[in-house]
């Protein structure tokens, strides 16, 4: 009898066991943008395979096979739709370029730094834009100064891809060196790359956006100085822009002020302004 009780507790621990740490699928949206005519959204949702940390003191969880799926949203919340493949990574911005009929998805690997970037047109069709690998941090060091500070990078600028306004290109900033920006220009229509100009730059914070005229803004952060770009001419001294963001006419806000919001439970719509809007820069 207690031989018996002995193997039956001991499966139930085995099949508790098992049970906690299998992996369990999720999914929830993370993304909604406005089209950049107001008509539609555009949902990310992430999904992913999950299970308890084989250290459940520690509380943390295990995460595996990223990957997201596209949808698209009715202005009023009513009828939505998948029609796109299943995407790998983890979806870090989105837009939606209506007008010129694709979709933008700009997805990382958390584990190495990597993104990839995806156009998806209309149809559902997903076409690798770019993949883009993190630069080494370390090649700006300078160990001829004895100095803390000296070790920082001299520029910094966040890898961005970005569509234009209406949609016809897509630009791809990145830092090309410790004092260097390189600016790529891509035919949104054939992915064929236009243009690459690589400028130098002071030592300094750097982020960019696009303008509504069409212009392609790169300026410091502390807003002392700016540039514009376009394809096949040479970059100009420019206005340093107001804002940042919105980058481009999709986005969380409407061009009507309209704010889009998504989290695991709901997607979210609030009044911001206009002034809130694509076109502060």
């Amino acid at each position: 009898m207690i031989r018996y009780f002995l193997i039956v507790f001991s499966s139930l621990l085995c099949a508790c066991s098992l049970t906690s740490y299998s992996w369990e699928p999720v999914s929830y949206d993370t993304h909604a943008v406005w089209a950049d005519d107001n008509s539609e959204l555009a949902i990310g949702t992430t999904s992913f395979e999950q299970r308890e940390g084989l250290e459940p003191l520690m509380g943390a969880t295990e995460k595996r096979h990223f990957g997201y799926q596209l949808s698209l949203l009715s202005a009023d919340g009513n009828k939505r739709r998948s029609f796109a493949a299943r995407l790998p990574n983890q979806l870090e911005h989105l837009y939606y370029m209506k007008k010129a009929g694709y979709l933008l998805a700009v997805s990382y690997v958390a584990m190495t730094g990597a993104k990839q970037v995806h156009k998806v047109d209309l149809h559902g069709n997903a076409m690798l834009v770019a993949g883009i690998l993190p630069l080494p941090e370390d090649e700006c060091i300078d160990d001829s100064i004895d100095d803390f500070f000296s070790s920082a990078v001299h520029v910094t600028l966040q890898p961005t891809v970005i569509p234009s306004p209406d949609g016809q290109w897509i630009a791809h900033a990145y830092r090309a060196g410790c004092e260097k920006i390189a600016v790529v220009f891509y035919s949104a229509d054939s992915l064929a790359i236009l243009d690459k100009q690589i400028v130098k730059v002071a030592v300094g914070d750097y982020d960019v956006t696009w303008r509504k005229n069409g212009d392609f803004v790169l300026a410091k952060i502390d807003r002392s100085d700016a540039l514009a770009l376009f394809p096949k001419k040479p970059p100009t001294i420019t206005m340093v822009p107001v804002c940042f963001r919105p980058a481009t006419r999709s986005s969380e806000v409407s061009s009507s002020g309209k704010v889009v919001r998504a989290d695991a439970t709901n997607i979210y719509v609030s009044e911001a302004g206009v002034a809130a809007a694509f076109g502060c820069q």
